[in-house]
């Protein structure tokens, strides 16, 4: 007795038939393709060629004109020079370790802050970083009272808000400022006198309050615009 052959022989209606599903999957990936690069073409026209990415590029560049945008580029650069060169510190000098620039005159040190300027108010890291919280958000409210007549003005609050926050990242990062500019005198007996150590974040406030005092100083001595220029100049 012959055994049935297992195996199923596909008729050619069949063959015809899975041959034709096969095309029809392949001519359907192919229109998915051509849709999807139709689309993607579209949208690269739409916002490159289009106008789009020009766009965005115009209000971007009209924001950097306005005073906020000045003072937000000045911020940027200051924020960022201070921690990229504290990052240095660290990864350059163990605590307390100094490097000679000049010998008896300059050196880069790593020394800490837990106070105010001059280490005032030592061992109120926590606190002042509140202030310093504080201060941002005044200093922010109250912008529009100090002089955008001028390049100057910008730049003053720029240094400033720049400052104050390089200063507030290190409390919030590490638990204090990190100090490493120190200027000093070498005496014969091997002493040393010097400026209180700094950084590109104190250099950068104090920098902008100088502004401020010169700006103030002009503005009430100096000639004054006339009203539609101080309009103008603000924004």
């Amino acid at each position: 007795m012959a055994l049935a052959n297992p195996e199923r022989r596909l008729s050619e209606a069949q063959y015809l038939e899975i041959e034709r599903a096969a095309d029809f999957k392949s001519d359907e990936i192919h229109r998915q393709k051509d849709v999807l690069g139709e689309y993607s073409l579209r949208v690269f026209n739409e916002f490159i060629v289009g106008g789009g990415f020009r766009a965005k590029m115009i209000q971007i560049k009209k924001a950097m004109g306005t005073a906020d945008g000045r003072i937000a580029i000045v911020v940027l650069m200051v924020v960022a020079l201070d921690q990229f060169t504290k990052e240095i510190v660290l990864r350059s000098l163990g605590y307390a370790q100094a490097k000679v620039i000049i010998p008896g005159f300059f050196k880069f040190v790593y020394w800490d802050n837990t106070g105010a300027a001059w280490s005032l108010f030592r061992g109120n890291n926590d606190l002042l970083a509140v202030v310093a919280l504080i201060a941002l958000v005044a200093l922010f409210f109250s912008r529009r009272h100090f002089d955008f007549r001028t390049p100057l003005g910008p730049l003053a609050l720029g240094l400033i808000f720049g400052g104050i926050i390089g200063n507030l990242i290190d409390r919030i990062r590490v638990k204090h400022v990190i100090d490493f500019i120190y200027f000093y005198l070498q005496q014969r007996g091997g002493t040393e006198i010097g400026f209180p150590a700094f950084n590109i974040a104190d250099s950068a406030i104090c920098t902008g309050v100088g502004l401020i005092f010169l700006l103030t100083w002009r503005n009430e001595h100096g000639p004054q615009p006339a009203a539609s220029d101080l309009q103008a100049r603000s924004r």
